[in-house]
């Protein structure tokens, strides 16, 4: 047996993102849904802390949800949009 053997390298391109194509560019409508929802999330959040009329402790739990959906939108906006079609140029 050869210790000099080399180990035949093959490119796969990837069907859906993986951990190797999330450096990847994301779709442009997935990027703009991210900036929408957080864009009025946020401001929902604003006007939840500066009201009165809700108590703070109920402040609290509504803003975490509201940050939860954002990152939930975010990684499905980075999770999809990937197809094969897409990385053709990709080498």
């Amino acid at each position: 047996m050869s210790d000099n053997i080399e180990a035949e390298k093959t490119v796969t391109v990837p069907n859906a993102k993986t951990v190797v194509s999330f450096n990847l560019p994301s779709p442009v409508w997935a990027t703009w849904v991210f900036r929408i929802v957080f864009l009025l999330t946020t401001a929902a959040g604003v006007w939840v802390a500066a009201t009165g009329m809700i108590a703070t402790q109920n402040k609290v739990e509504i803003l975490l949800a509201m940050k939860v959906f954002d990152v939930l939108i975010w990684g499905i906006g980075r999770g999809l949009g990937v197809k094969k079609e897409d990385f053709a140029d990709v080498t």
